[in-house]
């Protein structure tokens, strides 16, 4: 899957998308395949694409910002929506 940094909107959707499944998944107290889920959405956009290498420190930035806001986002939903006896043993 290829997502170019400056398309927000694109960005934006997949990342609501991702979050309704998560929110489905952690209302039925299915948290493992809701992390598991929010980690191949992470693993898709986790670096930006090679071809824009080097990346401009500003979009860096951004992409980083980005990427912070999805654990951010992930965390609230876990806190908000999970009691902790559903939640996998920590390693």
């Amino acid at each position: 899957m290829l997502i170019v940094i400056t398309h927000k909107g694109q960005k934006r959707m997949k990342a609501v998308k991702w979050s309704q499944v998560v929110t489905l998944l952690l209302h039925q107290h299915r948290s493992q395949e809701a992390l598991s889920h929010f980690q191949q959405h992470l693993a898709a956009y986790r670096h930006p694409p090679p071809q824009l290498a080097p990346v401009p420190l500003a979009a860096g930035a951004a992409h980083w910002g980005w990427v912070g806001r999805q654990y951010q986002v992930m965390g609230e939903l876990m806190n908000s929506r999970v009691d902790p006896a559903h939640l996998p043993p920590q390693v």
